[in-house]
């Protein structure tokens, strides 16, 4: 099971972090813009194009919704369909939605040390 997080800096940056079983990866970062609800990523790298999503509230909870095809970021799920998701479980996230979460607990998920060791020779 994994997760991706996207820690919006004050200052304009950003850095998406996805977490696995075999270990934090940063994938991507770059700069990040908002107008009204929709945020525009702008990666460092100049291979990756830029991306959009949606911030949105529902039932207590902030969301992104992606709505860029090609979003290092995410995948595309339109917010109605999370609204509605939280709606029929609002005991449940959905799976694949960006929630917002303290920075507390970024920092524990994104620093974690892997938990399993190797005993003897790597294979």
């Amino acid at each position: 099971m994994g997760a991706t997080y996207v820690k919006l800096a004050a200052d304009g940056h950003y850095k998406v972090i996805d977490r696995e079983h075999a270990g934090i990866f940063p994938t991507d970062e770059g700069r990040w813009q908002q107008t009204q609800a929709v945020i525009t990523f702008s990666p460092t790298d100049p291979k990756k194009t830029s991306y959009q999503a949606t911030e949105n509230s529902h039932q207590g909870k902030v969301f992104l919704a992606i709505t860029s095809v090609d979003a290092a970021a995410g995948i595309v799920i339109p917010a109605d369909e999370t609204k509605k998701d939280l709606d029929a479980d609002p005991n449940h996230l959905p799976d694949h939605v960006l929630f917002k979460i303290s920075a507390k607990t970024y920092s524990t998920e994104t620093k974690r040390n892997y938990p399993f060791h190797y005993i003897g020779k790597e294979r």
